[in-house]
């Protein structure tokens, strides 16, 4: 019995010890998943705040590049209106300068015209004189010897000193009118000096302009693409924290699954939830701009009008303006540029979109400043014409309201108001 007893105790010790191994080695893999999914869900959780953190600070600065956006953009319309106002004041002095040259080229042809008959005058008076003097030379016996008779002697005589008062008036006024006309001409030329170094200083001030105007425009589309990155971004990470979030959803879930000893309840996050977008500051807007030019994109004579016979057969779709060298091309009318380039047989184009379906084009430019996109007010400068004075400088514009080209003209400048096609 004592042996036996011993070897039955041994048998149950060998049992009790193998039931507990296995009972630990099935453990084993339990708490090996249990913890790695802890790991893994609080890392999980470690990104969702880092990624949260990251949207916050993207929303932050998105606010801050739109605040930078509409200051650039109110800058951007204040420089506008700027451009706006230099244009208006070279169009007056342009005109000014158009009005002196033309009043320089009558004073011109009327000193070549006076100039002409006083040099024919001086011609006749001079054969007049000559005769005098010769009279006055001969001695009083030699005339009773003349071929011709003495009757005909007085009378020559008396006809010379009587054309020679007469002369010397029409002399002495020609020589005032000259010097009237010189006098003109000096003061024209000291005008003209002055209104060129008025131009020379607005153009220097419009290159200023010019270059703050692409400084602001690169400056807006700057921030149009660090807004547009920032935009990408945020919503990258928006995608990025909510797959993370259906992960985290999943290994709940798996947690939850009965595999063993349930596991602790995962504690909710404590991170905070996600701020709302802030609106941009609103700023007011500047009033509208308006020009009063008759609506037309330079200054100069009419050389071709609305629905005038072209040398191809057809008829003008728009007006041809003959400008001064380097003369300013400002916009028309108020719109959106859409187109700003090179077109087959118009040289440089510029289109713009106007309100009510309508469609300005002007062409002609040798340089074009306004870019695509762009939205221009009325009398804000698109371009130059050519320096060029070799050639006649011709400035094409063209208006179109519902696609079909009408007369840009006055009514009362042109009756003809619509041409087809």
């Amino acid at each position: 019995m004592g042996p036996m007893l011993a070897r039955r105790r041994r048998i149950n010790v060998f049992r009790h010890s193998r039931i507990k191994s296995t009972a630990l080695l099935g453990a084993i893999p339990l708490t090996l998943a249990t913890t790695a999914v802890a790991a893994a869900e609080n890392g999980v959780k470690a990104q969702i705040q880092q990624v949260e953190q990251n949207l916050r600070v993207s929303r932050e600065k998105r606010t801050e590049l739109d605040r930078v956006v509409q200051s650039a953009k109110l800058e951007l319309r204040r420089v506008k209106i700027r451009g706006v106002d230099i244009a208006s004041r070279l169009y007056v002095l342009t005109e000014e300068a158009d009005l002196l040259e033309q009043r320089l080229k009558s004073l011109e042809t009327q000193e070549a015209n006076k100039a002409s008959a006083m040099a024919k005058q001086r011609d006749q008076m001079g054969t007049i004189l000559a005769a005098l003097q010769r009279i006055a030379r001969v001695p009083a016996t030699a005339l009773v010897t003349a071929p011709q008779t003495s009757d005909d002697t007085i009378r020559s005589a008396i006809l010379l000193r009587a054309a020679l008062p007469r002369l010397m008036e029409e002399a002495e006024t020609l020589t005032a009118e000259l010097r009237s006309v010189t006098a003109l001409r000096t003061e024209i030329s000291r005008e003209k000096k002055l209104l060129s170094a008025s131009l020379s200083d607005l153009k220097n001030e419009r290159q200023k302009l010019t270059a703050l105007i692409s400084h602001r425009l690169r400056l807006l589309e700057l921030t149009r693409n660090d807004e547009r990155a920032a935009a990408k971004e945020a919503a990258r990470l928006s995608a990025r924290a909510k797959d993370l979030r259906e992960l985290m959803a999943r290994l709940s879930s798996r947690n939850r699954t009965p595999i063993g000893p349930n596991p602790p309840a995962p504690r909710p996050s404590t991170s905070p939830p996600p701020e709302p977008e802030r609106q941009p500051p609103k700023i007011a807007a500047l009033p509208p701009v308006t020009l009063s030019r008759g609506g037309l994109p330079g200054q100069g004579p009419v050389l071709t009008k609305f629905g005038d016979a072209l040398e191809n057969g057809t008829h003008s779709r728009g007006i041809t303006i003959e400008t001064r060298p380097s003369a300013l091309v400002v916009a028309p009318r108020a719109g959106r540029i859409v187109f700003a380039g090179q077109f087959r047989g118009y040289g440089n184009l510029v289109i713009l979109e106007l309100p009510n379906r309508g469609h300005a084009l002007v062409a002609g430019m040798s340089t074009i400043s306004a870019e695509i996109g762009d939205n221009v007010l009325a009398g804000e400068p698109l371009g130059e014409m050519t320096p060029s004075t070799s050639a006649v400088r011709k400035l094409y514009f063209e208006l179109r309201r519902r696609g079909q080209p009408i007369n840009p003209l006055p009514r009362n400048t042109a009756p003809r108001n619509k041409v087809r096609g």
